[in-house]
């Protein structure tokens, strides 16, 4: 049913599916390429932030509250990406 793509039901059902993870480290991967490739680069002015589409949910131009149904979109804290970074670079103990 479409309420299962509502913009208020999509963050439980990441959380449930595991898709939070992927985003994350999709995140630490995509710093440390634009890390590699821009001398300036800064997260909070090149990373624009995570969105997933749910195809079967996204219906067009209705939304909820002007947010789309079955688009999901978050901005995962830079100190969350900084610190999986690290974890995975093996500089936490």
């Amino acid at each position: 049913p479409l309420v299962a793509y509502h913009p208020s039901n999509l963050a439980a059902a990441m959380v449930k599916d595991g898709y939070v993870l992927q985003a994350l480290i999709y995140t630490v991967a995509l710093q440390r390429f634009l890390r590699s490739r821009l001398p300036d680069y800064d997260y909070d002015t090149h990373v624009a932030g995570v969105s997933y589409l749910f195809m079967r949910g996204m219906i067009g131009q209705s939304t909820a509250d002007g947010a789309p149904y079955g688009v999901f979109f978050w901005q995962p804290a830079r100190e969350t990406i900084d610190a999986l970074d690290a974890l995975f670079a093996g500089e936490v103990n």
